[in-house]
């Protein structure tokens, strides 16, 4: 199964904690975006379509969000995690539109309406 996924949740749940108990002006706020697939490394960088796919990805998420790839979705044991379909979405410079799925950190987020898109 794809690697990142706990650690993707277990940001913004310590993200969101954080931010509870900071000042406005010192609150952080993190997009993150994951999509799945074969990369290209040179000296420690990532190269490829897939990597611009998931930058992508990330640029529209919600802040405090994960948004995910349908590929990515494959991979996981989608039983153990909360998300709701986000649609097809036409990323800047990619060719064709790529189904995404936004997940949610816990159950009650999930139920929660007002965090749907």
């Amino acid at each position: 199964r794809p690697r990142g996924v706990e650690t993707a949740i277990d940001i913004q749940k310590t993200l969101i904690h954080r931010n509870k108990l900071s000042k406005s002006k010192d609150k952080i706020s993190l997009r993150i975006g994951l999509h799945y697939g074969e990369v290209i490394m040179n000296k420690n960088d990532l190269f490829g379509n897939e990597v611009n796919i998931c930058s992508r990805i990330e640029g529209i998420s919600d802040n405090s969000g994960i948004l995910i790839s349908d590929v990515f979705l494959t991979e996981l044991n989608q039983s153990q995690y909360y998300y709701r379909t986000y649609g097809y979405t036409k990323l800047k410079n990619i060719a064709s539109p790529i189904l995404l799925h936004k997940l949610y950190l816990n159950e009650k987020q999930y139920q929660n309406r007002n965090t749907w898109r």
